[in-house]
């Protein structure tokens, strides 16, 4: 049984949306990775410190959003400032075992200037109920 994942999720502080491959947001995107570096290199290698992660790189990234989405293993979301609609980090719920419908594991990554605001937790909370309604 797929799941299927609203494009967009709205918590009270902030939304997560399915983005759309454009190169503003590549580089918006770029942006609050290297400003926040040091604070998600520990777990998401592919912010490396080496500088090579590119706005190229987070606009092919976001064209293949779409792919995962219509192969119902991945949906991934950036996490907007609802006030600013600024870009705060990104949020993807991954179907981990098709055997097993009902497994999935939730990934994010939250710009430096953002965390420790229960920021992540707001996201988590609003994707919850979604995810419960569905059966996992």
């Amino acid at each position: 049984m797929p799941i299927n994942m609203p494009e967009r999720i709205e918590g009270s502080r902030i939304y997560l949306n399915k983005p759309e491959p454009t190169f503003a947001l590549a580089r918006e995107m770029l942006s609050v990775v290297e400003q926040s570096r040091d604070h998600i290199l520990p777990w998401l290698d592919w912010a490396s410190v080496d500088n090579t992660y590119r706005s190229e790189d987070c606009f092919v990234f976001l064209q293949g959003i779409h792919t995962r989405w219509k192969s119902g293993d991945c949906f991934e979301y950036l996490i907007h400032d609802k006030e600013t609609h600024h870009l705060v980090g990104g949020f993807s719920v991954m179907l981990r075992d098709k055997r097993h419908f009902g497994v999935v594991e939730l990934a994010y990554w939250l710009g430096k200037q953002y965390a420790e605001q229960g920021l992540m937790s707001e996201a988590v909370r609003a994707v919850e109920p979604i995810l419960w309604a569905l059966g996992v």
